[in-house]
């Protein structure tokens, strides 16, 4: 969950109770929220392959 407090954007999680990151932009807070969200798919058994860059 990502939520805008001041100038900060900040990432949550879930139920809301700890914060993940603090981060300058919204574009910012999204990307570590997608960063996760493969690492969670990835421990339970999802095959994601890398995105290339370049």
């Amino acid at each position: 969950m990502i939520k805008k407090v001041g100038k900060k954007w900040y990432l949550y999680t879930h139920d809301g109770k700890r914060i993940l990151g603090r981060h300058a932009t919204q574009a910012s807070a999204e990307k570590q929220e997608a960063a996760i969200n493969i690492s969670k798919a990835r421990a339970a058994g999802h095959r994601i392959s890398k995105k290339k860059t370049g």
